[in-house]
This record gives C-alpha cells, sequence and structure tokens, in this order.
C-alpha cells in the first residue's frame, strides 16, 4: 500500500492514472530535467511512471530484489545507488544502450 502523507497545504500520494500528463510535461522539459538525465520521449516518461509504484508495493508484495540500470556516464546517479547500498553487478544493455546494474536489497 502507498502511503499517504498529509499536512495543512500538502498531500503526498501515489500516482494516479490522470497525474500521467502532468509528469510527461516535466519529463519533456529540457531545463526541468537537465541534471536527471534530459528531457524524456512520452514512452519513456510512461516507461518510469508506470515503473515508480513498484518502490512502494515492494515489502509488502515480497518482490524479489529491485534493480537500478543506470547509464554509465551518469556518476551522480551510481553515486545515489552505491548510498543506498545497492550493490554493482555485471553491466548489460537496456534498449539497446549500455548499462550499469545495481542490485538493491529489499527491506526485511
Amino acid at each position: 500500500m502507498v502511503p499517504v502523507l498529509e499536512s495543512e497545504r500538502l498531500i503526498l500520494r501515489g500516482w494516479k492514472r490522470e497525474d500521467f500528463p502532468a509528469y510527461a510535461a516535466f519529463c519533456a522539459d529540457p531545463e526541468r530535467t537537465r541534471h536527471i538525465g534530459g528531457p524524456k520521449s512520452a514512452f519513456e516518461a510512461w516507461t518510469q511512471f508506470a515503473a515508480m509504484p513498484g518502490a512502494w508495493a515492494a515489502e509488502e508484495l515480497r518482490l524479489p530484489p529491485l534493480m537500478s540500470f543506470v547509464h554509465p556516464d551518469n556518476l551522480a546517479l551510481q553515486a545515489v545507488a552505491r548510498r543506498l547500498g545497492a550493490e554493482p553487478m555485471p553491466p548489460t544493455e537496456l534498449r539497446g544502450e549500455p548499462r550499469l546494474r545495481f542490485r538493491h536489497s529489499v527491506p526485511a
């Protein structure tokens, strides 16, 4: 279950399908995405949008360990994966592009 956090001025909740157009617009904006890999196509945005809830569902659904696929040039994201305790795995390809793999432990 995705938690809902509420304050007087803000509600943080999981994605809803109707949130996608705003997310896709954000992902298409070069300025907003310049530190997170640059603009994304609608397909790439949908892939991310659809994958993110899996991080919330991981413990409750007893999913296997999660994986991060990081472009070799994205040093910042590699550092984030390592700070999160992810273990490096052998490199691979994703949609024809080289990727480093990091295996995340699922909380006990």
